[in-house]
């Protein structure tokens, strides 16, 4: 699986490529999927996905810094 980081502007910050094993789950989260990147404060990021044709169910949970509160962000198609 293709994974690109833009900024919201759609600027591209980093790529990676990561393999999925058929009915597995992975979480992980930003700094490890993009050790080296630079994470622009106070910006929203858009994470691209491309399976390559592969069924795949991505999505995103947010952590609020202050509260601790989850919130569960479905991948957009």
């Amino acid at each position: 699986v293709e994974l690109v980081l833009k900024t919201g502007q759609g600027a591209m910050i980093a790529g990676t490529t990561i393999t999925l094993l058929p009915t597995s789950y992975e979480q992980r989260g930003l700094a490890a999927l993009f050790p080296d990147a630079t994470m622009p404060a106070g910006q929203s990021l858009s994470l691209v996905v491309n399976s390559g044709g592969s069924a795949i169910f991505p999505f995103g949970i947010v952590v609020d810094n202050r509260s601790q509160d989850l919130t569960f962000s479905p991948g957009l198609r």
